[in-house]
């Protein structure tokens, strides 16, 4: 249970942005897989755009996320950890290539908690050109009950993903991650001038053996435009698992991007 722990609070929210290729996601062919997790009726509505194809749809949404560009110079910012009845305070500091340091904060758990907090941050906010992040892939229409979003299914080699896109906006994502199955749904986006930001969503990871819930969290985050940049000022998150809830919250200030005299 420690692998789906770490999984559940540190892993799931990657699926949203990176390439298949780069989970190491096997195909595993299980009918029950696919009615209950993919999201696949019995009697489907079609929801497929007239005079566009699925690549374009999904490459379009894709490209619609607000994310920082190759001009990205870094920030540092206060930060307080809270888990549970414990308190952390320390700094970090985003690198331009995002790497992240953490400072000030003595239990080293805590410290790579926050660590990996922060990185998770960072990466749904990387800029990675649409061919590189779904090279050699295929892309076709799927079927969901739902009229109003548009099922794209995603296939490349052994790496097959399934996403619902509504209103230029990628809303849900199903994907395989080795013996266990991830559906990541958006709940709630913030609309900025570069694109949108997913700022609450729901992560459930399910066994696909069994068809059982391992885990799952809701995430909150809220962001501030500090100079030409969208920073996350505050993130939550509630972990179920096992019948157990518990919950972590990250809050940043003294937010300052790094000035190029000081790279």
């Amino acid at each position: 249970m420690k692998l789906v722990k770490y999984l559940v609070r540190y892993s799931l929210p990657i699926v949203l942005i990176l390439p298949s290729s780069s989970l190491k996601i096997e195909a595993v062919e299980q009918p029950h897989f696919a009615t209950n997790y993919l999201l696949l009726a019995k009697n489907p509505k079609k929801a497929v755009p007239l005079n566009v194809s699925a690549l374009e749809l999904f490459r379009k949404a894709y490209e619609n996320r607000y994310t920082w560009n190759d001009e990205f110079p870094g920030y540092t910012a206060a930060v307080e950890f809270k888990q549970g009845r414990d308190r952390y305070n320390g700094y970090v500091r985003v690198n331009p290539d995002l790497s992240v340091e953490v400072t000030g904060i003595a239990n080293e758990k805590a410290s790579q908690t926050v660590k990996n907090g922060i990185l998770l941050i960072a990466v749904h906010r990387r800029s990675t050109p649409f061919e590189v992040a779904h090279k050699n892939k295929a892309f076709k229409f799927g079927t969901v009950e739902n009229s109003k979003v548009t099922e794209i299914i995603e296939d490349g080699g052994k790496a097959t993903a399934r996403y619902q896109v509504a209103n230029n906006q990628i809303v849900q994502v199903n994907r395989l991650l080795g013996p266990h199955a991830v559906v990541v749904k958006t709940l709630d986006t913030e609309e900025t001038p570069e694109g949108y930001i997913a700022t609450r969503y729901q992560s459930s990871f399910y066994d696909t053996k069994t068809n059982q819930l391992i885990g799952s969290e809701i995430s909150s985050d809220s962001y501030r435009k500090i100079g030409n940049y969208y920073l996350p000022i505050r993130r939550v998150i509630q972990h179920i698992e096992n019948g157990n809830n518990f919950e972590v919250e990250f809050n940043f200030t003294k937010l300052e991007v790094i000035s190029n005299k000081a790279n």
